[in-house]
C-alpha cells in the first residue's frame, strides 16, 4: 500500500482543478479530440475569455495540452485516461 503524502497532495490538487462544471464539461468536448478555443466558446456558449481561463488552469496542472497554429491555439487531453476517471465519476453519480 502507497502512503505517499506528496500523491495525496497531488491528487488533491487534481480534483480541485476538475472540480468545476464548465472545466468537465471541456473535458468531456475535448475526448472526441482537439478543438481551437473558438469552437468551445461556440459549443459551450461561454466567452473567450472564460473558456481560455479554465483551459489555463487545466493546462497548468497538466490536464490539457495546448499547441499553437496560426492564431489558433488548439487544446487536447494530456492523458486518455482523464476520460477514463471522469466517466468513472459519472458512473457513481448516475
Amino acid at each position: 500500500m502507497n502512503l505517499d503524502l506528496a500523491l495525496f497532495e497531488m491528487q488533491a490538487e487534481l480534483c480541485r482543478t476538475m472540480g468545476n462544471g464548465h472545466r468537465l464539461m471541456i473535458l468531456h468536448v475535448l475526448r472526441e479530440g482537439e478543438q481551437c478555443v473558438g469552437d468551445l466558446c461556440e459549443l459551450m456558449e461561454l466567452s473567450q475569455p472564460a473558456i481560455s481561463q479554465h483551459l489555463a488552469v487545466m493546462r497548468k496542472a497538466g490536464v490539457v495540452t495546448s499547441r499553437r497554429q496560426g492564431q489558433n491555439i488548439y487544446y487536447s487531453l494530456a492523458d486518455p485516461q482523464i476520460s477514463t476517471a471522469c466517466d468513472l465519476m459519472r458512473g457513481i453519480l448516475e
